[in-house]
């Protein structure tokens, strides 16, 4: 029997195999169904052609058998089958014949952002590798999109695929459908709703206190390089002009750090003798020159002449509500904050609150997954990172 809906042929009793024409899956299933094949040796078998709509399937069997004294007698003959698929449907098939918006399981994907960056990426990566092709239905909602199947482990598979490739949050219901008392089967409907780390590249994440002591005192605001799979951070470039050390090195992770005052300069500003306005939430006033003083705790890998990546802040961005540290006390910014290399941090998305195994910060490329519940709201950021570059004065 063949189902002329999903390509699949029934394997008694109830299995249904999915086998293109000529294939080898095919060659295996056919043969199977020889009676006494088992009283000779099967030395080869082929397919011979024949039309696709003549619902026949023709194979050539070459086979051997003990005659008399250890003579061996080969020989090669067609056997024929026939395709009926009339009136014939797998089950699965079968339901969504009757109802076409009978499901079994739903995978929901949601941003709850307006712009959805990452919604958008995620949409490419679903359609170049085919990951929603046993979707029997997919459904636009707003700020996300369903996807429904007829099985459930067709949406566990869809679903893996999508952890992949964005950071996400996820969790899972069932809804009794109907209950056989007498076999005492349950027949569920199951939901996955899957929330998309809201967190784009080039946002500024504002890490809360807990999750910031967790990670080694780091932060609490780090900036978004590139979203896959995990989030990097990172910041741009500055010329190191001086570097003193504040602290001695210490070992995290593998890695060396320490504490240092860095005095830096804007790459684009070299050879510029004008004076700057950084226009934020406030305007502030021009700074003078072209240097500028931070800290880092890349001390002892910063020298003179490198290449640094870079933050610039600003004084008190957020407000007395938006960032309070330890003990109770508003967090000063300095001016710059510098960042050697990209530094990734190991914090499940599902684990920020408990920060369960997290003990230290390494350099070493690791997942970061950050929660929109714990992040500042980035439209409140936009401002911060978004710096317009305002040259005052002329020729």
């Amino acid at each position: 029997m063949f189902c002329p809906k999903c390509k699949k042929f029934l394997q008694p009793p109830r299995t249904w195999i999915r086998a293109e024409l000529e294939s080898k899956e095919l060659l295996t299933f056919c043969i199977k169904r020889l009676k006494n094949l088992s009283k000779v040796r099967l030395v080869n078998a082929e397919f011979v052609w024949t039309e696709p709509h003549s619902k026949r399937i023709k194979l050539k069997l070459n086979v051997q058998k003990e005659v008399l004294n250890g003579e061996k007698l080969e020989q090669a003959y067609i056997a024929e089958y026939v395709v009926t698929d009339a009136d014939h449907m797998c089950e699965s098939c079968s339901r969504v014949q009757a109802n076409p918006n009978q499901w079994v399981a739903a995978v929901q994907l949601w941003q709850h952002f307006s712009h959805g960056r990452s919604f958008f990426y995620l949409e490419q990566l679903i359609l170049k590798h085919d990951a929603h092709v046993r979707a029997i239905k997919i459904k636009q909602m707003d700020e996300g999109i369903d996807f429904f199947f007829s099985s459930q482990s067709h949406a566990l598979k869809f679903l893996e695929f999508v952890r992949k490739v964005v950071p996400t949050k996820s969790c899972t219901d069932k809804q009794l459908v109907s209950h056989d008392t007498k076999s005492n089967d349950y027949n569920y409907k199951h939901t996955f709703s899957v929330e998309i780390c809201p967190v784009c590249r080039e946002d500024l994440v504002c890490l809360p206190p807990k999750v910031a002591v967790g990670l080694g005192n780091f932060g609490p605001l780090v900036l978004c390089a590139k979203v896959i799979a995990f989030i990097q951070a990172a910041c741009g470039i500055y010329i190191v002009l001086d570097v003193e050390s504040v602290s001695s090195e210490v070992n995290v992770g593998g890695s060396k750090y320490a504490l240092a005052d860095v005095q830096v300069a804007c790459v684009s500003d070299f050879g510029n003798v004008y004076a700057y306005d950084f226009a934020a939430e406030n305007w502030l006033g021009p700074i003078e020159g072209l240097d500028i003083d931070s800290f880092s705790d890349c001390g002892c890998v910063i020298h003179l002449g490198n290449g640094s990546m870079f933050v610039m802040w600003v004084e008190n961005p957020f407000g007395n509500k938006e960032l309070v540290f330890r003990d109770n006390k508003l967090m000063k910014m300095p001016a710059v904050s510098i960042f050697e290399s990209l530094l990734v941090f190991d914090v499940s998305y599902n684990e920020i609150p408990s920060l369960n195994g997290v003990s230290k910060v390494s350099s070493t490329l690791k997942e970061l997954y950050v929660s929109k519940n714990e992040v500042t709201k980035m439209e409140e950021l936009d401002h911060l990172y978004n710096l317009h570059v305002l040259e005052l004065g002329s020729n």
